[in-house]
C-alpha cells in the first residue's frame, strides 16, 4: 500500500446558486467522519454477561479548514444565506484526497453548513473553518 501526500487534495463545494466551485487554494485540511448508530439488543441471561448491539443508520460530518480570504468569506456568506433562505436545499461537497485526476478517489455528499468560523491572533495567519452535516447517502467513487 502506498502513502498519499495530502498536498494535492481537491476540495469543491457549491456556491449560493448550486454551482460546484473548486476552493482548494484557500484550504489546508479536510476530513470526513462517518459514524453508525448502535442499538443495544442485550437480553436477560445474556451469554457470558456481554452486551450485544445491532447496527443502525450511518451519519457523517465533513470538516474543512484553511486560510481566511475575502473571496472564501463571500462564498460562505452567500452559501449560508441561500441555505437559510431556502434558495437551495443543500450543497454538494466533493473531496479528492489524492487530487481530482481521472481514477482518483472522490467522496461526494449533499450537506448542510452547520458552522463557519474564522479566527485571528497576533501570532498566526487568520484561519477559517467550515463544518458540514451530510444529509442523505454518501456517494463515493472516482473522478472520471
Amino acid at each position: 500500500m502506498s502513502a498519499i501526500h495530502g498536498k494535492n487534495t481537491y476540495v469543491a463545494f457549491d456556491d449560493a446558486t448550486g454551482n460546484l466551485t473548486p476552493l482548494s487554494s484557500y484550504l489546508k485540511e479536510a476530513s470526513a467522519d462517518k459514524s453508525y448508530d448502535t442499538a443495544e439488543s442485550s437480553t436477560f441471561m445474556q451469554p457470558q454477561g456481554a452486551k450485544t448491539y445491532v447496527l443502525g443508520m450511518n451519519d457523517e460530518t465533513v470538516s474543512i479548514s484553511g486560510n481566511f480570504d475575502a473571496a472564501l468569506h463571500t462564498h460562505m456568506t452567500n452559501l449560508m444565506n441561500a441555505l437559510n433562505d431556502g434558495t437551495i436545499e443543500s450543497c454538494t461537497v466533493v473531496i479528492g484526497p489524492a487530487g481530482n485526476g481521472t481514477g482518483k478517489v472522490k467522496t461526494e455528499r449533499e450537506c448542510l453548513v452547520t458552522a463557519y468560523n474564522w479566527s485571528a491572533s497576533t501570532s498566526d495567519v487568520v484561519t477559517a473553518s467550515i463544518e458540514f452535516q451530510r444529509t442523505g447517502p454518501s456517494n463515493d467513487g472516482v473522478f472520471a
